[in-house]
C-alpha cells in the first residue's frame, strides 16, 4: 500500500472509532457513488483538485491517482 494511503486508512479508522461506527468497509472507487467519492476526496484533502469535476470518472481517477486503489469509508 502506498504510504499516503496507509496514513489515510489510519485517520479514517481512528475517526470511525471516535464516531462509534462499526467496522470499516473497503470499496473500490469505481463502485462508489458520486456522493461517496466526494466525501472521500474531502477526507483526503483533495477538494481543491476536484473543483469543477462533475463526471464520476474524473473523481475516480483523482482518487486512484492520489492513494491506493481502495478507499476506506
Amino acid at each position: 500500500m502506498h504510504p499516503a494511503g496507509n496514513q489515510h486508512l489510519q485517520r479514517v479508522l481512528h475517526m470511525q472509532e471516535k464516531m462509534g461506527q462499526g467496522s470499516a468497509v473497503i470499496m473500490k472507487p469505481q463502485e462508489m457513488s458520486v456522493k461517496e467519492l466526494k466525501s472521500a476526496i474531502r477526507e483526503m484533502g483533495l477538494e481543491n483538485r476536484a473543483k469543477g469535476m462533475t463526471v464520476k470518472k474524473e473523481l475516480v481517477d483523482l482518487l486512484l491517482g492520489s492513494a491506493n486503489s481502495s478507499v476506506i469509508l
